[in-house]
């Protein structure tokens, strides 16, 4: 997978919907995760982007 600059994340009570951009501004990753899952993912993540400018 390319690297993650941007992820933004869906908050619901039960699913979260993730979708992580490029540098260039290319979608990378769009998925749907429970919560134990979204946490496992969250852990082994590279640093990203965490505000637009």
């Amino acid at each position: 997978m390319s690297t993650i600059h941007i992820l933004g994340i869906d908050l619901g009570k039960h699913c979260f919907h993730a979708v992580a951009l490029n540098y260039a501004g290319k979608e990378v990753l769009r998925k749907k995760y429970n919560r134990s899952q979204l946490l496992k993912f969250l852990a082994n993540l590279e640093t990203t982007t965490n505000a637009r400018r």
